[in-house]
């Protein structure tokens, strides 16, 4: 499994994005509410996937990317887990269910990244080299 360098530089934007909301949060920066409270659930989703994507390849060569179901059944899974069953025994999680939609988002982030032909898109644009 090969990530192409436009994909690898989504990534890193993102995990860049998600530290500096984190930074924030830390220091006790205003952010606003959206921001705050659901931009780094989605891009959370998105690092999931991929490592169940590398993770999944590694063992069975098969890609996740590729099977809508797969993904829509982790997002359940992590949906069930953080925003259902973690709140009845720790105070530190909320059940919050637009957490919910933001995963799914995520989820539909991933799969435009993963699926996207990025060189067909620039020919088209005639940018690519």
């Amino acid at each position: 499994m090969k990530i192409n360098t436009t994909k690898r530089s989504i990534y890193l934007l993102l995990f860049i994005i998600s530290m500096v909301v984190y930074m924030f949060q830390k220091l006790n920066i205003a952010l606003p509410k959206l921001i705050n409270n659901y931009l780094n659930d989605g891009i959370a989703m998105l690092f999931v996937l991929k490592i169940v994507d590398v993770v999944v390849y590694n063992i069975y060569q098969k890609q996740l990317a590729r099977n809508i179901k797969y993904v829509i059944g982790i997002v359940l899974y992590f949906s069930f887990i953080f925003e259902y069953l973690y709140p009845m025994f720790h105070s530190r999680y909320t059940a919050d269910w637009w957490d919910v939609l933001v995963y799914f988002i995520g989820a539909i982030v991933f799969l435009i990244i993963e699926n996207y032909d990025y060189k067909k898109m620039f020919k088209m644009w005639r940018i690519y080299r």
